[in-house]
C-alpha cells in the first residue's frame, strides 16, 4: 500500500513493526539548528549538539534578514560579535578527501563588520572577509571546502572576528565525501536537514529546489518512506511522492565536455515509481517500475552521461509514474572535466576610513580572462546610503565599472564620499560574470581627525611590508607597515596596538588632509617615533607641518633599543580653517628609516598639562568587541580597550562627544601614565568624562583617581543612559612634584567575577587656584540646562564659576543659589554658547 506525506503520521505505528532499513551515523548533528529555539526574543540560548554560538533564530527573527529565505527547513544559528560555533565530528576515514559544505549569511542592521573563518581542530581552512548580507529576496552564500583529515575524529568549527555589533547567520551544514575530479554538486546526500520532522514532508532542502503537484521531503531510516535498504550515504535521502521533482544548477563544466552523473536509488515498499533524471530538460536516464530492494540490502546505483553545452547546467530529477508513487535518492555525483573558475572579482581596501565631506577611492580588479570572454560590466552600492555614497552614482544609489575587453584595463577605481559618522560597506550587486569576489570593502566614516592613527586598517604588505597605507599619502616609494616581526621595526615597544608605519629614508613625505578642525581653535598633534636600528654614519630627522607650516622638528631621531618605549611628541598648532594638511616631512643620510605610530589630533588650551592620547584616539578603528593589546600612552592592567562612542558593545550609552572614541576598563583593571612638567605645590584641576556601560548586571561600577597615590575620586557611576553626554568630572589635586602618576582604576563591588565597565573621555589637566580638592560631577538634565553638584562636605565658601574659553580673566561667578538633595551642593545652570566651564574657587 502506497504512504501519502499527509497521512503517514498515523501510519508510523504500524511501520515501527516492520524491519529497519540500515544507519549509517550522520557526520554532523543537527546541521540546520532545527533541534533547539529559544522563544524568548531575540532567541538567545544554546544550540542543541553546538558549542558556542549565541542562538537560533527563525524567518521572522530580529537577527534573519527578512526575505531572504533559510536555505534549509525553518531556522539558522547565529554568532553575534566575535563568537565561535564548533561540534566535534566522529566517523571520518583518515586520508580520505571531504566537503564541509555550509550557507552563511550577515545580518544587515547595525553597523558592525565581521568576518568568518572555517576551522577544523583549530587550523584555519577558509576564510570570508567583511561577510555582505544578502537583501531584496537575495538567497544565502553557499561554501564548499575541501579538507583531507588526518585523524578519524576532529573540531569543526565557525569563527566570526566583528567590528561593532555585526552578526553571521549559518544554515545547512554537511560533510560529504568529495574528490576533485567532481563536479560540486550543493548537499548530494540530503544531509543538511537534519532529523526529518514528522511525518518527513516538504521541507526546504538546501541546495535544491522542489516542483510539480507532489512534495518533496527527507527521511532517515525511521521512515516513513525510506522504510527498506540500507542508505547509501550517511542518516538521510530525499523521498519524491507524486508529481515531484528536485534541481539544482551545476556550475564549473567545460563546454563540450562529457560529464557522468551517479546516483543511488529505491522504492518505498509497496510501490513502483518511475525516474527521470535531466540535464537542461533532456533525459539522460530513466529507471521504471522501479522494485524496492527490501531488507537491508544496498540500494542500486545508476549513471547517465551528458555533454555539457554551457560552464552551467541544470539537472533535475523526476518522479513520473501516476498515482501515489515514492522513490527515494541519495549520494548524488558528477563527475568529469573540472574547469578552473574564473578568479573571483577583487575589491579593496578592506577598511576605507573617510571623514564626512571627504572622499577615498575603492579599487575594482577584474581577471584577464574574464576579459578575454568580452567586455564585462561590475555593478556596485553602498548598502547604507546615509554613511556613504559613490561619488557619480544614479537615483537608485548604484554605480557601474564597464570594462573593455581583450587586454583593456583590468582595474578601475570609484570615489567614496563619507556623508556621516557610522560603518557600511560595498556591495556587489553584478560581479561582472565571476564566479565570486574576493575581499570586501568596509567604509567606516569617522569624524576623529586622524584617519588610521595606528596603522591597523590592513595587515603589512607581503616581503618587508612595502605598501600603500590606507588614509595617508605617500610621496614615493619606501613606504608600508611592519610588526614587531619585520625587519624595519626592530627596536622599541609598540606603542599602540601591533603595527606602525614605516619612511625609509628622505626626503618624503607621509601625509592625510584633515578635516572638522574649528578655525582659530588650537590644537596639538601628538605622536610616537622612533628609528630603526642603523649605522652610525645613517641618521633621520622629520618635521611636523600642518596647513603648509612647520609646527615641530626633530633631529637625529635615535633607536629607543629593544623594550624601551618609542619617543613622543606634542605639537601645537591653532587652525586657520576647517582643513588642513597634515605631513610627516623626513630628511635622512644613508639608509635610515624613522617608525611612526598612534597619531592623533586633540583640542589642548595653551596652559594645558600634556595628557598623552587624553581623547583615546590614537588606537583607530577597534577590532571585535575594542579589546586591544596596547593602547598609545597608557599603562594599564585587566580588561582594557576602546570603543566607538555610543556603538558599544561596552560604550552601550550615552554620548561623549570628544571625537569617535572612548576608553573601557573592564573591572578590576585601571589605566594610567605619568604626567610632566608640573609644577610642585601648585594647584591643578583635573576634569575627565565618565559613563559606566549600561548592561553590565552588578550594579554601578566603583571606581577611583588617584595620583600619586593620593586618592581624588572614589564613588559609584551609574549609566548616564541612551543619548545623554557623558558626566564631567572636575577635581583640584596639588602635586607634591614635577611628576606624577595619574591613574584611574575600577574594582567590581561583586568581586573578581563581577563584570563592570567604566568609560572614560577627554581627560584634562589646567592650572587651578590653589585650594582643597573637590569634585564636580556635571551632568545635562534636558534642553540646555545643566546640573552641577560636589560634596555637601565642602567648604561652605566656595564659589563656583564659569568659562567659555578658560582663559584667566574669563572667569565669571554662577548666580543660582546651591540647594541641598542627597548630600550634595547642586547647582542648576544654562548652556548659553557652543561650551562652558566650570570651576569652584575659594574668594
Amino acid at each position: 500500500m502506497a504512504k501519502s506525506l499527509l497521512t503517514a503520521f498515523g501510519s508510523l505505528f504500524c511501520l515501527l513493526l516492520t524491519p529497519a532499513a540500515g544507519v549509517a551515523a550522520a557526520l554532523v548533528q543537527n546541521p540546520s539548528f532545527e533541534d533547539s529555539f529559544a522563544g524568548t526574543f531575540p532567541h538567545y540560548g544554546p544550540v542543541e549538539s553546538w558549542a558556542g554560538g549565541s542562538g537560533t533564530n527563525q524567518a521572522a527573527g530580529p537577527f534573519h534578514n527578512g526575505g531572504t529565505p533559510i536555505p534549509d527547513r525553518g531556522q539558522m544559528a547565529f554568532l553575534q560579535g566575535s563568537n565561535r560555533l564548533s561540534q566535534q565530528i566522529v566517523g571520518l576515514t583518515p586520508g580520505q578527501t571531504y566537503w564541509i559544505q555550509y550557507f552563511y549569511d550577515g545580518r544587515a542592521c547595525c553597523g558592525g563588520t565581521v568576518d568568518l573563518a572555517l576551522e577544523w581542530d583549530g587550523a584555519v581552512l577558509d576564510t570570508v572577509q567583511g561577510v555582505v548580507p544578502s537583501t531584496g529576496g537575495s538567497p544565502y552564500k553557499f561554501k564548499n571546502v575541501s579538507f583531507v583529515p588526518s585523524n578519524a575524529e576532529g573540531n569543526l568549527a565557525f569563527v566570526t572576528s566583528a567590528s561593532g555589533d555585526a552578526t553571521v547567520l549559518i544554515d545547512a551544514v554537511s560533510i560529504v565525501p568529495g574528490d576533485p575530479a567532481r563536479i560540486v554538486v550543493i548537499n548530494p546526500s540530503f544531509e543538511a536537514s537534519g532529523t526529518p520532522p514528522a511525518p518527513g514532508g516538504p521541507i526546504m532542502i538546501a541546495g535544491w529546489n522542489s516542483s510539480g503537484l507532489g512534495l518533496a521531503g527527507v527521511n532517515d531510516a525511521t521512515g516513513p518512506f525510506v522504510d527498506n535498504g540500507t542508505i547509501p550515504d550517511q542518516d538521510r535521502a530525499v523521498v519524491l511522492q507524486g508529481d515531484a521533482s528536485i534541481s539544482q544548477t551545476l556550475r564549473g563544466l567545460g563546454t563540450g565536455e562529457n560529464y557522468t552523473v551517479t546516483y543511488r536509488y529505491n522504492a518505498g515498499t509497496g510501490n513502483a515509481p518511475n525516474l527521470v533524471v535531466s540535464i537542461d530538460g533532456t533525459s539522460i536516464a530513466e529507471q521504471n517500475a522501479i522494485v524496492p530492494v527490501g531488507g537491508v540490502a544496498q540500494w542500486r546505483t545508476a549513471t547517465g552521461t551528458f555533454r555539457a553545452a554551457a560552464g552551467t547546467a541544470l539537472l533535475t530529477f523526476s518522479q513520473t509514474a501516476g498515482g501515489d508513487q515514492t522513490v527515494l535518492i541519495d549520494d548524488v555525483r558528477v563527475a568529469g572535466t573540472v574547469v578552473e573558475p574564473l578568479p573571483n572579482l577583487k575589491i579593496g581596501p578592506a577598511n576605507l576610513e573617510v571623514a564626512p565631506g571627504g572622499s577615498e577611492v575603492v579599487s575594482f580588479t577584474v581577471s584577464g580572462r574574464r576579459l578575454e570572454q568580452g567586455a564585462a560590466t561590475v555593478t556596485a552600492r553602498i548598502f547604507n546610503p546615509l554613511i556613504a555614497r559613490f561619488v557619480g552614482e544614479d537615483l537608485n544609489g548604484e554605480i557601474r565599472l564597464n570594462f573593455p575587453a581583450n587586454g583593456g584595463d583590468t582595474t578601475l577605481t570609484a570615489e567614496v564620499e563619507g556623508l556621516a559618522r557610522g560603518t557600511t560597506l560595498v556591495q556587489i550587486l553584478d560581479n561582472g560574470g565571476h564566479e565570486g569576489v574576493d575581499g570586501s570593502v568596509n567604509i567606516h566614516a569617522v569624524t576623529s581627525f586622524v584617519r588610521n592613527p595606528s596603522f591597523e586598517s590592513s595587515p603589512p604588505a607581503a616581503g618587508v611590508g612595502y605598501g600603500p597605507i590606507p588614509a595617508w599619502t605617500t610621496s614615493t616609494t619606501g613606504f608600508g607597515v611592519n610588526n614587531s616581526a619585520m625587519p624595519f621595526f626592530d627596536n622599541g615597544v609598540v606603542p599602540d596596538r601591533n603595527q606602525v608605519a614605516f619612511i625609509q629614508q628622505g626626503p618624503k613625505s607621509l601625509s592625510q588632509s584633515i578635516r572638522g578642525l574649528t578655525s582659530g581653535q588650537r590644537y596639538a598633534v601628538q605622536a610616537f617615533y622612533n628609528a630603526r636600528t642603523s649605522a652610525e654614519t645613517d641618521s633621520i630627522s622629520f618635521t611636523v607641518n600642518f596647513g603648509g607650516q612647520q609646527i615641530h622638528s626633530v633631529s637625529n631621531v635615535t633607536a629607543v633599543g629593544v623594550g624601551n618605549p618609542f619617543h613622543f611628541l606634542n605639537a601645537p598648532f591653532v587652525a586657520t580653517g576647517e582643513t588642513g594638511l597634515l605631513e610627516f616631512t623626513t630628511s635622512s643620510t644613508g639608509d635610515a628609516t624613522l617608525l611612526l605610530d598612534g597619531i592623533s589630533i586633540i583640542p589642548q588650551q595653551a596652559n594645558e598639562i600634556v595628557v598623552k592620547n587624553p581623547s583615546f584616539e590614537a588606537s583607530g578603528l577597534p577590532s571585535g568587541v575594542g579589546y586591544l593589546p596596547a593602547i598609545a600612552g597608557w599603562n594599564f592592567v585587566g580588561g582594557h580597550g576602546i570603543n566607538i562612542d555610543a556603538a558599544g558593545p561596552f560604550s552601550d550609552n550615552g554620548i561623549s562627544g570628544a571625537q569617535d572614541r572612548v576608553g573601557f576598563l573592564q573591572s578590576p583593571a585601571s589605566f594610567s601614565q605619568i604626567l610632566e612638567g608640573l609644577t610642585p605645590n601648585a594647584t591643578y584641576s583635573l576634569s575627565y568624562s565618565v559613563n559606566a556601560r549600561s548592561g553590565d548586571t552588578a550594579g554601578p561600577t566603583p571606581y577611583r583617581v588617584m595620583v600619586d597615590g593620593l586618592e581624588l575620586v572614589n564613588v559609584d557611576q551609574e549609566p548616564v543612559g541612551a543619548g545623554m553626554p557623558y558626566d564631567v568630572v572636575v577635581i583640584s589635586f596639588v602635586p607634591a612634584d614635577s611628576i606624577a602618576e595619574l591613574k584611574f582604576e575600577v574594582t567590581a563591588a561583586g568581586g573578581p567575577a563581577a563584570d563592570q565597565s567604566l568609560l572614560l573621555d577627554d581627560i584634562r589637566i589646567t592650572p587651578a587656584a590653589s585650594g582643597v580638592s573637590v569634585p564636580i560631577m556635571i551632568r545635562l538634565i534636558g534642553g540646555n540646562s545643566v546640573s552641577l553638584s560636589w560634596p555637601s562636605s565642602a567648604p561652605g565658601s566656595l564659589v563656583l564659576q564659569s568659562s567659555t574659553s578658560m582663559a584667566t580673566n574669563s572667569w565669571r561667578n554662577v548666580d543660582a543659589v546651591p540647594f541641598e538633595e542627597g548630600g550634595n551642593k547642586q547647582v542648576i545652570d544654562v548652556l548659553d554658547g557652543p561650551r562652558k566651564f566650570y570651576r569652584l574657587v575659594q574668594p
